[in-house]
């Protein structure tokens, strides 16, 4: 069973975007989702609890950090579900159930979620795919290409269903990026485009030139968790086509 906790009382927002950056292809989601929370100076509000996720305290910078966290931004109007755990497939529906019910109670906006597409080379293209009429007409317009052919797997897989069966709009985000190890320049393709969509006015420059470090960072993390929770069942890759 998966939970959401909730333990800032203060994080009434109005129709709030809502932001999806877990674990997939080039770790995308994860450090888009983390570096925008970072430069937006987000709060953490919650966190998602389950049995069946590992007892792990994720250390980074001298904080410990709960394994799925939830961050809001009054300002800005983001809710923002992260975390760079990989997540069973048995957790994936609970997890990706919860937050669209808990999505449809906010009146959400829109649901976002961010991942990567296994690609040769350099980061390149964005790539988008929606859930209701009219939403790939939007991300054309946007200069995001329409995937059209393809397989969405994971978290973002799972809450898109969800968002689908239940009528919420949502996206989902995809920059072309390396299949194997981190990409900090292929997250930094998504987080200018919410950037610029949004008016959030995040610098993607650190990004781009500390990628190295920062993907480094991430990494250590996801192989101390992986190492603390073994076995454990191996992440699939996010997408393909």
């Amino acid at each position: 069973m998966a939970k959401i906790k909730i333990v800032s009382k203060d994080i009434n927002l109005k129709n709030p975007i809502l932001i999806e950056g877990f674990q997939g292809t080039g770790l995308v989601g994860t450090l888009a989702a983390q570096y925008i929370a970072k430069e937006l100076k987000m709060k953490q509000i919650g966190r998602i609890e389950s049995e069946d996720l590992p007892p792990i305290a994720l250390m980074s910078e001298g904080e410990i950090r709960f394994p799925i966290r939830i961050f809001a931004s009054k300002e800005h109007n983001i809710i923002m579900f992260e975390s760079e755990l990989p997540i069973v497939p048995k957790l994936t529906f609970r997890i990706a159930s919860d937050i669209a019910e808990w999505a449809k109670k906010q009146k959400v906006e829109r649901v976002i979620c961010l991942e990567g597409i296994a690609g040769k080379g350099e980061s390149g293209e964005l790539y988008g795919v929606g859930t209701v009429d009219g939403l790939d007409d939007e991300l054309k317009k946007e200069g995001v290409k329409i995937l059209k052919n393809g397989v969405i797997l994971g978290v973002s897989a799972a809450l898109l269903l969800e968002c689908k069966s239940e009528g919420i709009p949502a996206v989902c985000l995809m920059a072309q990026s390396h299949a194997t190890f981190p990409d900090g320049k292929a997250s930094a393709k998504i987080v200018d485009y919410l950037s610029k969509k949004y008016k959030l006015s995040i610098n993607t420059k650190p990004l781009r030139d500390e990628a190295e470090k920062f993907e480094a960072q991430i990494k250590d993390i996801i192989e101390r968790a992986k190492t603390a929770q073994m076995p454990v069942d191996k992440p699939l890759k996010t997408m393909y086509g």
